[in-house]
């Protein structure tokens, strides 16, 4: 149990790197910590169909029909994720929720 916790909490696979590839006109997502430490591909995402990104306990991206894809940060990188997802989805906008 202290091993995956451990694994979960690491620095690399919180890492905004570790989660996001940009693709061009897609980005690339791995929302789990267990998607980034398999190494399983990338769900790839339309950068125009994303309009908010929002920060809370976790990360969620927000399409324009209202669904969102929620990405697990486990080890208070969530701030770095959020700026990481703003820098390749300039156009949406941020939401901040606090704790």
């Amino acid at each position: 149990m202290l091993a995956l916790s451990r694994i979960n909490n690491s620095k690399r696979l919180n890492d905004p790197e570790s989660i996001f590839v940009d693709l061009g006109d897609q980005i690339g997502v791995r929302t789990t910590t267990d998607s980034r430490f398999f190494k399983f591909p990338f769900k790839k995402i339309p950068k125009n169909k994303i309009v908010k990104i929002q920060q809370a306990s976790c990360v969620s991206l927000f399409y324009k029909s209202g669904n969102a894809i929620d990405i697990v940060v486990t080890n208070g990188e969530v701030e770095q994720v959020v700026a990481k997802a703003k820098q390749l989805l300039p156009s949406a906008e941020v939401v901040i929720i606090a704790n």
